[in-house]
C-alpha cells in the first residue's frame, strides 16, 4: 500500500541517488563545479606567476625604494655641502691672503692686533656671502 505513494522516481538506492535528480539541477551543478574548477585554475596561475602579491609586500617594498632614493639625496647633499665647504674655504684663503698683502701684514701680525681682527671680521662676512653664493650655485 506505501508503495503505491512512492513514485518509480524515488529509489532509496545509493546508486540512484542522483537518479532523483532533474536535469536541469544537473546541469546547475555540473556547470557550478565547472565555474569553480576553472576559478582555481586561474587562481593557481594567478598565484604561481606571481601576479598576487599582498598589500604588505607590495608596502614594504615601495618603502624600501622610498628610503633608498632619501639616502641617496642626503648622500648627495651632504657631497654638495663639502664641496661648497671647500670652495668657501678656498676662497677664504686667497680673500686673506689678499687682504693681508694688501695692508703689507703677515699672518702671525693677525696675532695680537685686534683692531685688524675686527676689521678683517666686517669685511669677510660680505665677501664670504658673495662668493660663497657663486660657487655654490656653480656646484648645482
Amino acid at each position: 500500500m506505501l508503495n503505491n505513494f512512492i513514485s518509480p522516481n524515488h529509489r532509496t538506492s545509493p546508486r540512484s541517488f542522483a537518479a532523483g535528480w532533474s536535469l536541469k539541477h544537473k546541469l546547475f551543478g555540473y556547470m557550478l563545479l565547472l565555474a569553480l574548477l576553472l576559478l582555481s585554475a586561474v587562481m593557481a596561475g594567478l598565484f604561481l606567476l606571481g601576479h598576487m602579491n599582498s598589500t604588505e609586500k607590495n608596502t614594504f617594498q615601495a618603502l624600501d625604494l622610498q628610503l633608498e632614493l632619501f639616502e641617496k639625496n642626503i648622500d648627495n647633499h651632504f657631497d654638495s655641502l663639502a664641496a661648497a665647504g671647500i670652495a668657501l674655504s678656498e676662497d677664504m684663503t686667497v680673500f686673506l691672503e689678499s687682504y693681508l698683502h694688501m695692508m703689507d701684514m703677515d699672518f702671525t701680525n693677525l696675532n695680537n692686533d685686534p683692531e685688524s681682527i675686527r676689521h678683517l671680521l666686517t669685511i669677510i662676512p660680505i665677501q664670504a656671502i658673495i662668493k660663497s653664493g657663486q660657487q655654490t650655485s656653480k656646484i648645482h
